[in-house]
């Protein structure tokens, strides 16, 4: 999944990034998720996070933020 955000070109890239991170959201959010998937999963949005912060994509690292966030409410 790290190598589909960072493959894509132009306007495209940062669909496909928000994309997902929206379903790595809804993957967080949903019940029945165990524990040990959510620890996959937040890791994947660390490496995500390293990544976007290199390319300036501001809405992708709003979202990042937000889906952490959210998991505390």
């Amino acid at each position: 999944m790290v190598r589909v955000l960072t493959r894509f070109h132009g306007e495209s890239k940062e669909e496909i990034q928000n994309t997902i991170l929206k379903e790595v959201s809804s993957f967080l959010t949903r019940q029945g998720t165990k524990p040990s998937h959510r620890i996959y999963a937040l890791g994947f949005l660390n490496k995500a996070a390293g990544i976007l912060i290199g390319s300036g994509s501001i809405d992708a690292r709003h979202t990042i933020l937000s889906i952490y966030f959210n998991l505390f409410n």
